[in-house]
């Protein structure tokens, strides 16, 4: 009897398409590198829809996360931007952000453990210069050299 084992792959995917932003909703918008040629999804939260029966414009507070921690950077979109918003779940953000937390947290512990070692080296230093110092007691005698 012989197995046979067989792949399939199938590509697929659910078209979204964002129609309508409002205050308050969240969405993931695709960021190209121009150094490395990577992307990156950056996740955003609308902060304000502004219209003036021509043009309109998207403020938002995007979560960036990169080699240095994690920052907020406020942007805007215009319209001729057309920036590559995709739709992002509520709870999806919520679990990304979420972990950004955590990792802040772990720095911050991190970071205060090596201020407490710091501050007790400046303890030791500092008690150190408040002792009085002295030179030692030494002899000179001179050595006989040898021609």
């Amino acid at each position: 009897m012989t197995l046979t084992t067989r792949h399939l792959v199938e590509a697929s995917a659910t078209v979204v398409t964002v129609t309508n932003l409002k205050r308050g909703d969240v969405y993931k918008r695709l960021v190209e590198s121009s150094a490395s040629g990577d992307s990156k999804l950056q996740i955003g939260i609308v902060s304000d829809v502004l219209h003036n029966g021509e043009a309109a414009a998207i403020s938002a507070l995007e979560y960036v996360s990169d080699y240095a921690g994690v920052r907020t950077e406020p942007k805007v979109f215009k319209t001729e931007d057309a920036p590559l918003i995709f739709a992002a779940h509520a709870e999806e953000v919520r679990g990304i952000i979420g972990d950004m937390i955590g990792d802040q947290q772990r720095k911050i512990r991190n970071l205060e453990n090596d201020l407490a070692k710091l501050r007790g080296v400046l303890g030791e230093l500092e008690r150190l210069s408040g002792v009085e110092l002295t030179d030692p007691t030494t002899i000179t005698s001179e050595t006989p050299v040898s021609a």
